[in-house]
């Protein structure tokens, strides 16, 4: 209910009559709302943010991203030939790459890259909340 009425009152342009104000822009919403949950195809679809990639599976690769190509460590060709080799392709297409910043996982809950995160620190250690480490397990091996 709070939130209600800070957004109303939010919306109240005119402070010569903020009573009439008020009633006149809770109508509207209340309109737009009646709109949206008769018509929930007209409402607000989710987009991706400006400059995403979606890359499938709830996946989605979230900026900012490298400016200039980063060139891979000879471990980081390897995993990366690895991987391309997994796909089906018979060789890695490029030495080099563009970093991004984040990944949002399909829970729609956002990852944060190690480069761009102590990059981005005023002071060591960097924000580590939200880093995801990948490892992978090889096929037979126990935990």
């Amino acid at each position: 209910m709070e939130r209600v009425i800070g957004v109303l009152g939010s919306l109240v342009k005119q402070s010569s009559g903020p009573s009439a104000n008020l009633t006149h822009q809770a109508k509207k919403v209340a309109g737009i709302n009646a709109l949206q949950a008769m018509w929930p195809e007209i409402g607000h679809g989710s987009h991706n943010p400006r400059g995403s990639i979606d890359l499938g599976g709830g996946y989605i690769l979230l900026g900012p991203k490298n400016n200039q190509l980063y060139p891979l460590s000879p471990a980081e060709q390897c995993a990366l030939a690895t991987y391309y080799a997994s796909l089906g392709f018979e060789a890695l297409p490029e030495r080099s790459i563009y970093r991004w910043a984040r990944l949002q996982i399909p829970n729609g809950q956002p990852t944060r890259s190690r480069w761009k995160e102590v990059d981005r620190a005023s002071k060591p250690p960097a924000r580590t909340d939200q880093m995801v480490k990948v490892s992978l397990i090889p096929i037979g091996s126990r935990f």
